[in-house]
């Protein structure tokens, strides 16, 4: 009686612990389960993000049937001298400074005068002594008391006279530098109170009212490209980055540089007001041209943008600007003249190509784009 009272008892208990133990059995089971869907989601996004890379890209040109050459210029001045003496003397003035902007006719250097105003002085007594001889040498003349050909030496030393006169006058002259145009002050040459020589650089002037722009052109665009095909002609500044400034060709060297094979083009430029661009400074020509030569949609690629496929084929790979996923896009394509590859197939305008580390990219790939 007492056994089968205390199994009835013990049974319900039992009961109770296996449940526990079950219990505590699935929640061990399930924190397992979940701690590996932990780990495997932790490898995903490990794996997701090894398929990001940074690269560049190039936004292929909207416009058919044209291309762009980037070229980089020198900035020069319209015109460049350096302002000498015809004269020799000592240097007693030299107000203008480097840097100064000056207008046309204002004084920039003078030289000692004393010399050459007593040059002056001595030429005009010399004249007048001429003049007098000459009037009396003609009297006597039409008294018969001389000949004509003593009166021709007379009329000959006054003539002579007077250019000497001319001439000292003129030297006083230049014994003044005036600027001969509006220049902007680029260098003095020579320091206050020296003595300087006939023809010895004073001062060298920049003429900033127009610029010029002088690029090394490859001479298959040189042979290729007339002015009627120049769709754009634009400049821009590093330092100036939100702003292009016109361009209009001037003049080509006729000779190619014997090493890179390129022919030195000048281009014009309106010097602006808001900047101050000086002889020297570098900047980014863009020239964009019609070229009867390729398809009716024709665009030009960076070569680094191509990809070989196993079978033979050409290919590029395209960013999608909404979630900068990459697909491969088969081309047809060719070599332009200026280096860059041209496509003919497979790009319709404006699209983004990935420029570099092409060969490690896959389809299932997301970039971060560095634009060129």
């Amino acid at each position: 009686m007492n056994h089968s009272l205390l199994a009835r008892r013990l049974t319900p208990t039992l009961a109770v612990i296996v449940s526990a133990l079950i219990l505590s059995g699935c929640d061990a089971i399930s924190s397992l389960t979940s701690a590996e869907t932990t780990d495997n989601l932790a490898q995903q996004e490990t794996a997701t993000q090894t398929t990001t890379r940074q690269a560049r890209v190039y936004r292929v040109p909207h416009f058919a049937g044209s291309n762009r050459q980037d070229l980089v210029a020198r900035v020069y001045a319209a015109q460049t001298i350096d302002l000498a003496f015809e004269v020799s003397g000592t240097l007693i003035e030299l107000p203008v400074r480097e840097g100064q902007s000056i207008e046309r006719g204002r004084p920039i250097a003078k030289l000692a005068q004393t010399d050459f105003e007593l040059a002056v002085q001595e030429a005009q007594v010399q004249l007048r002594l001429r003049r007098n001889d000459l009037q009396r040498k003609t009297s006597l003349l039409a008294k018969r008391g001389i000949s004509q050909s003593v009166v021709d030496d007379a009329q000959a030393e006054a003539d002579l006279a007077s250019v000497r006169l001319a001439q000292a006058r003129e030297s006083l002259r230049e014994t003044q530098l005036l600027a001969p145009f509006d220049a902007y002050v680029a260098e003095r040459l020579v320091d206050n109170h020296s003595n300087v020589q006939v023809a010895v650089p004073i001062v060298r002037l920049f003429d900033l009212s127009k610029l010029h722009l002088r690029a090394n052109v490859p001479e298959a665009l040189l042979a290729t490209i007339t002015t009627n095909k120049v769709t754009s002609l634009t400049a821009k500044f590093a330092f100036i980055p939100d702003q292009t400034f016109a361009l209009s060709y001037l003049e080509h060297r006729g000779e190619a540089d014997e090493v890179a094979q390129t022919y030195e083009v000048s281009f014009a430029m309106e010097s602006p007001t808001d900047y101050s661009l000086l002889p020297g400074m570098t900047a980014s020509i863009q020239l964009d041209y019609r070229n009867e030569l390729n398809a009716e949609h024709s665009f030009e690629i960076p070569a680094s943008a191509l990809v070989s496929e196993p079978d033979g084929a050409l290919s590029v790979w395209l960013l999608n600007e909404t979630d900068n996923s990459i697909k491969r896009q088969r081309v047809t394509a060719s070599i332009a003249s200026n280096g860059r590859i041209r496509v003919t197939q497979g790009l319709a305008g404006n699209e983004l190509v990935v420029s570099s580390g092409t060969a490690f990219l896959q389809d299932t790939m997301h970039i971060v784009p560095l634009t060129l």
